[in-house]
């Protein structure tokens, strides 16, 4: 007789497992999608499709917020400007034009505008009709403790999170250590970032999709018979948006000796974050090109911008077209409390090398015969 091997034995209540996965990133969590159809909020307009999702209109150019950094002032500021800006490859006169820019809109490029938030764009998170989820009972070890009280102190002192008392929802923070440490050899000598986990409230978010942009896609990009190349990187820039109120206790996290805190502005970690700051940036995109338009400029191969994230790069023909596109992007900047990297200095690297988009400063490029 031959030998035959009994069925595996399955309970009623146990279900086969299926090879269907489904990523998470194309996970409704039970919500209705209202963003699958992103190619319909893609107006066709001269500069082509731009990614643009405003419901407001633009707060006015000409209205700046006086709590949003510090107007230039050449007793405080002269020799931080100096140190920091560059502009050996350009003559004397394009010098000081440029220079008389850079002090006009100081605001965009000082440290005291950092902690200013932008206008008209908040972080919120829609957990629909889903129960409030929260960590167990968060411990921290004896190494642990003393780097998070200390992030968490200088978090308080920026403004960037708030001491809390209620709520159901509670995530974990933890430590991870920044990169490039191969070679430290004492735990001591590493340096840390903090973070908060955000797992399981992004497990019951509903998720906006929507395309993220490639490094790649920006540095294959042609650019015609431009001569003239910024590349400006905006600070910290998914701290400078602020939380939605009914969303800041859904982002609670626990802290040292019972303690227990929130952001008031959005942090690293909330599944629609990367969507939220890349809407909020292509909108300043689509209207500061609108501005520069309207004021006789045409958006084509030769003076355009690419949006990586917060990495905005730009080129353009002329130091004429360069000066009046750029006028252009810090006014909007300006009139939206977006703060910049202040750092302006020459590159020599090649655009066309990747490596050069992952420096994070601001750059203003000049090659009047380099061929792309």
């Amino acid at each position: 007789m031959p030998i035959r091997v009994a069925p595996k034995f399955r309970s009623s209540k146990s279900k086969k497992r299926t090879n269907n996965y489904v990523s998470p990133l194309f996970d409704s969590r039970g919500h209705p999608d209202e963003e699958t159809d992103w190619e319909s909020m893609l107006p066709e307009v001269k500069a082509g499709k731009l990614i643009r999702k405003r419901k407001h209109a633009a707060p006015p150019i000409d209205n700046v917020d006086p709590n949003f950094g510090v107007p230039y002032n050449e007793a405080k500021h002269g020799d931080i400007l100096r140190s920091a800006l560059d502009l050996s490859h350009l003559t004397p006169s394009q010098q000081i034009t440029l220079t008389d820019c850079i002090k006009k809109f100081w605001r965009v490029f000082c440290k005291e505008g950092v902690t200013t938030p932008v206008k008209d764009y908040e972080c919120e998170i829609d957990t629909g009709n889903a129960r409030p989820v929260a960590c167990k009972n968060a411990t921290f070890g004896p190494r642990e403790q003393p780097i998070i009280e200390k992030a968490i102190a200088k978090l308080l002192e920026l403004g960037h999170i708030k001491q809390i008392y209620e709520g159901e929802w509670l995530s974990k923070p933890l430590l991870a250590a920044k990169p490039h440490q191969e070679n430290v050899t004492h735990i001591e000598d590493f340096v840390w970032r903090f973070c908060v986990s955000y797992i399981r409230l992004n497990s019951v978010t509903k998720i906006i999709t929507m395309p993220i942009p490639r490094c790649d896609s920006a540095v294959g990009t042609s650019f015609g018979n431009s001569r003239f190349r910024w590349l400006m990187d905006a600070v910290s820039g998914f701290n400078q948006l602020r939380v939605a109120p009914s969303s800041q206790v859904k982002l609670a996290f626990a802290g040292p000796n019972c303690s227990k805190y929130t952001w008031l502005v959005m942090p690293f970690g909330p599944v629609n974050g990367p969507v939220i700051f890349i809407i909020f940036i292509h909108d300043l995109d689509s209207t500061w090109k609108a501005l520069a338009t309207k004021r006789g400029l045409t958006i084509d191969e030769t003076l355009n911008t690419k949006i990586i994230v917060d990495d905005i790069f730009s080129w353009a023909k002329t130091f004429e077209e360069f000066m009046a596109m750029l006028t252009c992007q810090l006014e909007v900047c300006q009139s939206q409390n977006l703060s910049l990297l202040r750092r302006v200095s020459f590159a020599l690297n090649a655009w066309n090398s990747l490596a050069t988009m992952s420096v994070k400063m601001a750059i203003v490029q000049h090659y009047p015969n380099m061929p792309l």
